[in-house]
């Protein structure tokens, strides 16, 4: 396993082959130090950082520290455990929700198959509400069904407020979620 990004190269590594199993990235590597903000947003310092984003500079890389939106702990082995990403983060009545854990829950729920999560307007307010994409069977899956759902397993705020029920999640030529064309879908079931 081999965590990186392009803004300062290699940042953790398992060289003994068991972190996937045990749900991290491995260890940072020599001559790396990874830092945790108070939100989980990690921070790397290396000597291979860049000095800067061109063409515009960007205040997430300077001094030889690059700051992602990652979101990660650190296990009591000293592995590093992404969970997700800052920037991701659905902010719900001044509540952060964030996606993945709605994810998981509804990848629990019998019937589902696969499920993403998006934070978006409201139908005819200013508010951010949680929407979940649900790869399913449409009849065997409901508005009302994943309500309650995840009312059992989560707080309020992150139960999901609409859903579209699609055959798959749609996906990029690159095989990742195609998250533009999730976020302007207009028809859903909606509280």
């Amino acid at each position: 396993m081999f965590y990186g990004a392009s803004e300062c190269g290699g940042i953790a590594y398992d060289a003994e082959g068991g972190a996937a199993l045990r749900g991290t990235v491995g260890t940072p590597i020599r001559g790396v130090s990874i830092a945790l903000d108070d939100g989980g947003t990690v921070s790397v310092r290396s000597a291979a950082a860049g000095l800067r984003h061109v063409p515009e500079a960007d205040e997430r890389l300077a001094g030889g520290v690059f700051r992602s939106a990652d979101l990660a702990t650190f296990t009591t082995r000293g592995e590093l455990a992404l969970i997700g990403r800052a920037d991701a983060l659905i902010n719900v009545g001044g509540k952060k929700v964030h996606p993945l854990e709605v994810e998981t829950v509804l990848r629990a729920m019998p019937g589902v198959r696969e499920a993403f999560v998006l934070g978006v307007p409201a139908r005819g307010d200013e508010r951010t509400v949680v929407r979940a994409f649900i790869a399913c069977d449409p009849a065997t899956v409901s508005y009302a069904a994943v309500a309650s759902w995840c009312r059992e397993r989560l707080a309020g705020h992150k139960v999901p407020r609409s859903i579209v029920r699609l055959p798959d999640i749609p996906r990029t030529a690159r095989g990742k979620v195609d998250r533009a064309a999730l976020a302007v879908w207009k028809q859903a079931e909606e509280r």
